[in-house]
This record gives C-alpha cells, sequence and structure tokens, in this order.
C-alpha cells in the first residue's frame, strides 16, 4: 500500500488522522505504518461503537488453590472461554519495555526463553492467543511503547505476526497521539 492508496483507504474509514505525522517519518517508519494500516482491521472500531453498553460492576473473584485450579481447569477453561467469546472479559498482551533486567539488549518480548529450541516470550504468548483466539472467534490487540515500535515490528515482521495479526487482530502502538478513533 502507498501513501495515496493509505490516504483514501483511512478517509473512507473516518482514520485520516492516522497520517497526519507522515511527513515526520523515515522511511522504514513510513513502510511499517503502511503495513500496519493495510494489516489493521477497522472493522472493530465500528463493532465497538455499535456494541457500546453500560458494563456491569466489576469486583474481585474469591481466591481458589493452585490445587483446585488443577482439578478444575477444565471447567475454569470452558467458563473463560465462553466469557472471552461473548465479550464478557477480554485478554490483553501488553508488550512494551526493555529486556535489560534480564539481561538482553533489545525489546522484551524477542528475548528466547527456549530450552531446547529458539522461542522468543512474543512467540509463547501469540501461539497460546492463536489458540484462544482460534477456539473463541475473538481478536486481539497488542500493544507496544514508541521507542520499541521499530524494534518489535521488525521482529514480528521476521516471525510473520503482524500477517497474523491481520487475521486475528491488531497491532497498535501505546502513547502515539494520532490513535484510531472510536
Amino acid at each position: 500500500m502507498n501513501y495515496e492508496r493509505a490516504k483514501l483507504y483511512l478517509e473512507e474509514r473516518g482514520q485520516q488522522h492516522l497520517l497526519q505525522y507522515y511527513g515526520e517519518l523515515t522511511e522504514d517508519e513510513r513502510l511499517v505504518l503502511l503495513d500496519d494500516i493495510e494489516n489493521t482491521n477497522f472493522s472493530i472500531i465500528k463493532n465497538l461503537n455499535q456494541s457500546q453498553k453500560k458494563l456491569g460492576k466489576i469486583t474481585p473473584i474469591n481466591a481458589v488453590s493452585s490445587e483446585e485450579i488443577k482439578r478444575r481447569r477444565l471447567q475454569f477453561e470452558s467458563v473463560g472461554l465462553n466469557f472471552l467469546a461473548e465479550g464478557k472479559v477480554a485478554a490483553v498482551l501488553l508488550a512494551g519495555g526493555q529486556g535489560s533486567r534480564l539481561g538482553y539488549n533489545g525489546p522484551k518480548g524477542t528475548f528466547n526463553i527456549g530450552v531446547t529450541r529458539e522461542l522468543s516470550i512474543f512467540e509463547l504468548q501469540m501461539d497460546n492467543i492463536k489458540e484462544v483466539v482460534s477456539k473463541t472467534g475473538r481478536y486481539f490487540h497488542l500493544f507496544d511503547q514508541p521507542f520499541q515500535q521499530r524494534r518489535n515490528g521488525c521482529f514480528l515482521r521476521k516471525k510473520q505476526f503482524l500477517r497474523l495479526s491481520a487475521r486475528y487482530g491488531a497491532f497498535l502502538h501505546s502513547g502515539r497521539r494520532a490513535d484510531m478513533r472510536l
């Protein structure tokens, strides 16, 4: 997708403000932005606007022991998946921060935690999210911090997770002034 196509595409969806700072971006950042625009499911915004209703009261749940969780795992999973599918609860992966506390020079999500094979924190989480999305039909949203956007975006593109997000959800960047409008 080029700038002109992106501009028309966004105007049709009332999201043209996403290109507000396009001229200030580097060429690499422009390519990432255009790719994000092309692969973002903007129908989510329309659905959010149409389905907004008064939310119920959120209260703490009673604690259960790890033994009870193990015993009742299938029951808890079934309830959780049903609530996700019905839109009563949400699962959000907040991806951000440096791996410095792990002794790693890069975004935490790209840190290799694999024992017998290469496996990043992102890959582990994305595999879990893909499974939940396939069971519930719901989308996910992955947020990252602006200073990690380029590194995370390159890593996720390399691992082909940005293509995955177009099918299953949205890769969004926190801290931007130009966010999608609901």
